[in-house]
């Protein structure tokens, strides 16, 4: 499931785009590796360089639900910043994946 997201990258001015990527850890994943797991508490926020990033939900009795898909471009975990003690959901590489963390 895409929500459509707008990339964060797109959205800002060069001299924005310079500043994430002087301060961002680029970090790579193999396909299907775990980036994080439900109640992670690592404050970051994720932007995909390339590749794409699963959120899932882990209910009861260890059942999968697809959240989104995150693209390249696009950015997840911010709602961490805004209240939350700890994450959400697993996050999942999808094929060969590259994310920056802030």
């Amino acid at each position: 499931m895409d929500f459509a997201i707008p990339s964060l990258i797109d959205l800002l001015p060069p001299s924005e785009q310079a500043l994430i990527q002087a301060f961002a850890i680029r970090r790579s994943y193999r396909a299907g590796e775990v980036i994080h797991e439900k109640g992670d508490s690592a404050l970051s926020v994720g932007i995909v360089i390339s590749g794409q990033v699963r959120l899932i939900n882990i209910a009861p009795g260890g059942f999968e639900q697809l959240v989104s898909t995150i693209q390249p471009g696009q950015n997840y975990g911010d709602a961490l910043m805004f209240g939350h003690a700890s994450r959400t959901h697993r996050a999942l590489a999808v094929g060969e994946t590259v994310v920056d963390h802030l």
